[in-house]
């Protein structure tokens, strides 16, 4: 389905009956939507000051300009700061 966000799952999952509600919980290997997601935080900004101040220079300011914008920067991370 080509889903790759929380939030893009749970208004989605339902296209594919075979897809559980809640992976997280479904799977005892999946430890996050993170993990299930398997995006490489490890590339990711390592502290929430530096994130915020690479949202802001992108000219976010509020978590729907966070989710139209954050792929502008590949060390942003689809969930925000959680």
């Amino acid at each position: 389905l080509g889903i790759s966000t929380q939030l893009e799952y749970v208004a989605r999952y339902k296209e594919d009956s075979r897809l559980p509600s809640d992976p997280v919980r479904f799977y005892d290997e999946c430890k996050s939507w993170r993990h299930f997601f398997q995006e490489d935080y490890e590339k990711a900004y390592p502290t929430y000051e530096e994130a915020k101040s690479a949202a802001r220079r992108l000219g976010v300011h509020t978590a729907k300009e966070y989710k139209n914008r954050y792929l502008a920067d590949k060390k942003l991370r689809s969930d925000g700061w959680k």
